[in-house]
């Protein structure tokens, strides 16, 4: 699978895997062996999260530490959705926008997963909730008026409220809540696959190992502007049918490193 994302040039490989939080199962290495090995490693995390959008985060920093002289890419498998991520969407949304690693997304449902599993088993699947609502609190007992003066102290949030983000920003973070490996692939320039079997899933393999060795790299250099998001549009003269796939999006005026 790997030999056939990579391809034959030289290439690192690092091997992550995620549930709460991410694992490194093995570090960048150009040995075929070394990233069999950490796939070797890898199995059930053993609790219900998917912090999907912590774990590119991660992957992000590390390409970016790294600086490999190689073309940056992810390969991720995953859900559709997120569960339990901690960063801020609108850093991350930066991140990307500002990120030349391109970023693949094989996704799948874990829910029709166990359905599958049930009808072929003859057993009734049993699920468990990514998120468990508690039962309703019982009547508490009345409060001192020591106690009431304390519960009136205005609550602090860690993150500022997201209504005060810019309509355009607004929408990406919605739209990673919805579905965070479809909304990732096309802020990273990348594309989205779902599989449901081994033969989708192959099949999702084999388009992203066509297409990551057959693309063109552009750059530019936009205008100083404000710390904002922009839309991005590429178009081939001449040809207004072509099928582009492009990132739809750039970060414009965030400062690297205190550079």
């Amino acid at each position: 699978m790997v030999d056939a994302v990579a391809g034959g040039a030289p290439r690192d490989i690092a091997v992550l895997s995620y549930g709460e939080g991410p694992h490194l199962l093995g570090d960048f290495s150009g040995s075929p062996e070394e990233t069999r090995r950490a796939l070797g490693k890898l199995k059930p995390c053993g609790d219900y999260s998917a912090a999907t959008i912590d774990a590119v985060n991660y992957a992000l920093h590390m390409l970016e530490r790294r600086r490999p002289p190689y073309r940056r890419a992810i390969l991720l498998v995953s859900e559709t959705r997120d569960h339990g991520s901690r960063a801020k969407l609108d850093e991350v949304v930066a991140e990307l926008g500002v990120s030349d690693t391109v970023i693949y997304t094989m996704a799948f449902s874990p829910l029709m997963g166990e359905i599958t599993e049930g009808f072929r088993s003859g057993k009734k699947p049993a699920f468990e909730p990514a998120y468990t609502s508690s039962k309703p609190a019982p009547n508490p007992a009345p409060q001192s008026e020591a106690e009431k003066e304390e519960d009136s102290e205005p609550a602090y949030t860690e993150h500022a409220p997201l209504l005060e983000l810019p309509p355009q920003i607004m929408a990406i973070v919605n739209a990673l809540r919805k579905d965070a490996s479809a909304e990732i692939a096309s802020l990273a320039g990348g594309e989205h696959f779902t599989f449901s079997s081994q033969k989708s899933f192959d099949a999702g393999l084999l388009k992203i190992s066509n297409q990551i060795h057959n693309y063109y790299l552009l750059s530019f250099k936009p205008p100083p502007g404000t710390l904002s998001v922009h839309d991005l549009r590429v178009r081939v003269e001449g040809h207004p049918d072509a099928v582009i796939q492009t990132r739809r999006s750039y970060w414009s005026g965030v400062s690297r490193g205190g550079q």
